[in-house]
């Protein structure tokens, strides 16, 4: 099942396109959980609870945390998640694609692309999970990308995995890193 995340801060807009998402997905046979925020800090918060979204649809424009930096640091907690930009203000494409964006619609011409889009989006997941081990208790699902394991070893009734730790960006700490070369 998809985990959709939206985000708008028009709440007649953020309506029209989670039922947009949702006849999409229903008519393509395609099971997704949609959640819609109308701020930023709330999806955010949601994704630093641990919630795992697959695809995120965000508003660009936005007051506060503008979908730009959500997107900047949702991509540090949900790396594999692809981003759909849904916005009136093409200007910022550029600045988008630098976030390693899957699409960028203007809201104008959303009836045109965004049914493509979330078919491509929703192919490009399923690829991507159909890659990974899925590990399973009683209390939760975490799936791990194959190209993040070393291997897998099964001990009687358990598996020990052994990961390929990636170094994460300490946002402070790269800046300041920086800082001291640039003397």
């Amino acid at each position: 099942m998809l985990q959709v995340g939206l985000c708008d801060d028009e709440p007649v807009l953020l309506d029209t396109l989670e039922e947009k998402v949702r006849r999409c997905f229903s008519e393509n046979l395609i099971f997704a959980e949609i959640q819609a925020f109308t701020g930023g800090q709330n999806l955010l918060y949601e994704a630093e609870d641990g919630k795992r979204f697959d695809l995120l649809l965000l508003d660009i424009e936005m007051p506060g945390m503008d979908g730009l930096e959500l997107a900047s640091r949702l991509r540090q907690l949900l790396p594999d998640a692809l981003l759909i930009f849904i916005t009136s203000h093409v200007e910022f494409a550029l600045d988008a694609y630098e976030l390693s964006t899957f699409r960028y619609i203007p809201k104008n011409n959303m009836d045109g692309r965004l049914e493509h889009a979330l078919l491509d989006a929703a192919a490009a997941i399923q690829l991507q999970q159909s890659q990974s081990y899925i590990i399973s208790n009683q209390n939760r699902l975490e799936r791990i990308p194959l190209k993040n394991l070393l291997y897998i070893q099964h001990v009687e009734k358990n598996s020990c995995l052994s990961r390929i730790c990636q170094p994460r960006k300490i946002p402070g700490k790269a800046a300041a890193r920086s800082t001291r070369n640039s003397r």
